[in-house]
């Protein structure tokens, strides 16, 4: 009987404890070449047929540097007197569709290789150190997405984001100095994820909880008409 009693006190509870919320997640990847003209990451949006959106975060892998860039020297300035390039840095930056900034990296300095010395009227190209990552952390930490643009991220399409690397390159020491980044990249995944609760009304239903009350107080009362009923005292 106890045991009885236990089951349908347990069975009871768990019908007041239906309707919570269960946690999900679902990522999107997708992995370019970023180039200083930007690049477009293209994900799925979330369906809100899932759930309700809870939070929606940015994960950037190892964005690895490669490529090169060159620097040409014009015809001005005195003739004894080289152009040098003694500094190449990048940083990566992540843009909403919107044109709202989500992430914007540190500015990163890189080693590359090539003659620095750079006469005039000569273009110099130098070899970006492929094995070099354009973010402090690799992977980075999330980045937690506000709430204000999640309307571009609920539907049945898609949803873009730009990410775009900056080079630049210290010159020095002569006139009519020209670089070009345009075979500057770096190989970045990005991964979009959304988390999501799949019951959107956590609150049990009124039938529940009534269902749940009159199913405890029938098991109360049970047990108290038992416990007032006296055994029969035998006689002689």
């Amino acid at each position: 009987m106890k045991t009885l009693i236990k089951s349908a006190i347990v069975a009871g509870i768990c019908i007041l404890a239906a309707g919570g919320a269960n946690a999900a997640t679902q990522p999107y990847s997708d992995t370019q070449q970023v180039t200083k003209f930007g690049s477009t990451f293209t994900f799925s949006q979330f369906n809100s047929s899932l759930g309700t959106l809870t939070a929606v975060d940015l994960i950037i892998n190892s964005s690895v540097s490669g490529g090169n860039f060159s620097v040409s020297r014009g015809a001005t300035g005195a003739i004894g007197t080289n152009g040098t390039v003694s500094l190449f840095t990048q940083k990566l930056s992540v843009e909403d569709s919107d044109g709202n900034p989500i992430f914007t990296g540190p500015v990163q300095s890189l080693t590359f290789s090539g003659i620095n010395s750079i006469p005039r009227s000569t273009t110099r190209i130098f070899t970006i150190d492929p094995s070099q990552s354009i973010l402090a952390t690799s992977p980075s930490n999330p980045i937690s997405i506000g709430s204000s643009p999640w309307s571009i991220f609920i539907g049945t399409s898609t949803v873009d984001l730009n990410a775009t690397v900056t080079p630049e390159a210290t010159v020095t020491s002569g006139l009519g100095l020209a670089p070009n980044y345009d075979n500057s990249t770096a190989l970045t995944t990005l991964t979009l994820r959304y988390t999501y609760s799949t019951d959107p009304s956590p609150v049990p239903e009124p039938g529940q909880v009534a269902a749940s009350l009159l199913l405890l107080g029938g098991i109360g009362g049970y047990v108290f008409i038992k416990r007032r009923r006296k055994p029969a005292v035998a006689t002689a």
